[in-house]
């Protein structure tokens, strides 16, 4: 092994299909002079250094965004209000109801009101420690009836592509985030939640309204837009740099927005000067991204679905890391056979088959890179009779090929009837388009592994109806 330009020999084992870093023993820090502790005191002291620079942002009371407030509107100024009697509780719910009410009251979150025509009743969600987290079943009142902002969340994907480079990683989760922002006058009687305790009205945006995430977005974006090396989704800020001293700077540049905003972080769910992390269900590395060992666990351990319900979302979490495996819609394509409206729920052999693989395959998924421009890009493509894919990858500087993402889909019934040729075609165009992020505007190289499909680039092409695209 080799490390600082020195070279030491070792017995190592190889763990297949493992996750997590390269374990090392007492005799690889001896053989190297490393020690451990120093290491840590160093990450330490970085972390006290921005506590004492920036201390607003990481004490324990409730911060208040300052450049504005959010916006709740109404459909119509005509819609009629709606207002629930409060639901009843079970009796072991009751008390951390009360209590956390008590401490929304004490923080200002909520404030009591006499009268309202809006009644919304509560959810309680018990939390891992315990607690409580009141939300408002505004599905049932407000959602139907107000204006959602048509702003995107962030597409995962595009946000990794700015981690591109990065060698180490922190994470801040902001402390109760929707409840750092004040809501303006008028929507505040629109948040009125009905309880046994009488009728709270909320003063900051709640957990539980439809357009509430869209706007915190917004303001995140508009925040921490232009930052090199980082990204966020909703309250969670990942930041990265291509060395520590750079990390470290956009690490005081993100903490220095956040104080002068108002905002706080939860220091006890944040993560720092980390060489991997977890984000998203991702687990990302200065080497690329696979799936979180929690979610695989997850997915390794999902009984074998009942009914339609079950099914969707069973295949829901395994499309979420559909990037990770290659011709995943050809290895599900029994279980999305289930999930026609002409279909008896029946489970097969091919059922049991396709459940077993994609949770095998996913216990093993590959490392993909960071999308990197400066690198050469191959995109593979292929049909079966089931469905068409393909992978993007890398030609890293070593000569070596590393996945940058995969993906696939189903063929319709009309698109299974075509001949092969005309799917290897389907592929390369569904390929083109899902990875147009990665491939318009550059060169690259496609690869395919059907030869009669090349003579659509040729001047006499004797399929008149597959075509090379202008």
């Amino acid at each position: 092994m080799s490390f600082n330009n020195s070279c030491k020999k070792f017995r190592i084992f190889v763990i297949r299909q493992a996750y997590g870093p390269p374990l090392l023993g007492r005799d690889f820090f001896t053989q190297f002079n490393l020690n451990i502790s120093e290491l840590n005191s160093i990450s330490l002291n970085k972390v006290q250094y921005l506590i004492n620079k920036f201390g607003t942002v990481f004490d324990d009371t409730l911060g208040t965004f300052n450049k504005g407030y959010i916006s709740i509107k109404l459909k119509s100024e005509k819609m009629e209000p709606k207002f629930f009697r409060p639901r009843p509780l079970p009796f072991a719910m009751k008390e951390k109801v009360e209590l956390e009410l008590n401490r929304l009251l004490k923080l200002g979150v909520i404030e009591p009101v006499n009268y309202s025509p809006w009644g919304t009743p509560i959810v309680p969600v018990l939390k891992k420690d315990n607690s409580i987290r009141i939300c408002g079943d505004f599905k049932v009142t407000l959602n139907p009836n107000i204006e959602i902002d048509q702003y995107p969340l962030p597409r995962i994907n595009e946000l990794f592509v700015k981690l591109q480079g990065g060698v180490q990683f922190s994470k801040l989760d902001l402390s109760s985030a929707y409840q750092q922002i004040l809501l303006d006058k008028d929507s505040k009687k629109l948040t009125t939640i009905s309880t046994h305790k009488g009728l709270f009205q909320y003063t900051r945006a709640p957990f539980g309204i439809a357009s509430i995430p869209a706007k915190f977005q917004k303001i995140m974006d508009s925040l921490l837009q232009g930052l090199d090396g980082v990204i966020v989704f909703l309250d969670d800020i990942l930041i990265t740099g291509k060395d520590k001293s750079e990390h470290l700077i956009h690490l005081e540049q993100v903490l220095n927005i956040l104080q002068n905003t108002g905002l706080k972080i939860s220091k006890d769910k944040c993560s720092f000067f980390c060489d991997e992390i977890c984000y998203l269900g991702f687990v990302i590395n200065k080497f690329g991204l696979h799936p979180s060992e929690n979610k695989i666990e997850a997915i390794a351990k999902a009984p074998i679905p009942q009914n339609t319900t079950q099914l969707k979302a069973f295949l829901g979490l395994i499309n979420y890391y559909g990037q990770f495996v290659s011709k995943l819609s050809t290895i599900l394509s029994p279980l999305y056979e289930l999930l026609k409206s002409e279909t008896v729920w029946k489970w097969t052999d091919n059922c049991q088959e396709s459940f077993n693989k994609i949770k095998s395959l996913l216990s093993s998924a590959p490392i993909l890179v960071h999308y990197d421009s400066s690198l050469p890009v191959k995109l593979f493509t292929d049909a079966s009779d089931y469905g068409v894919g393909g992978v993007i990858s890398h030609v890293m500087s070593n000569g070596n090929e590393r996945p940058i993402a995969f993906a696939s889909r189903t063929l319709s019934d009309s698109e299974k009837r075509m001949s092969q040729i005309e799917k290897e075609g389907l592929a390369i165009i569904f390929c083109l388009s899902k990875f147009n992020q990665y491939l318009y505007g550059r060169k690259f190289t496609l690869l395919i592994d059907n030869k009669a499909l090349t003579t659509i680039f040729i001047q006499q092409n004797i399929y008149h109806n597959i075509q090379p695209i202008d």
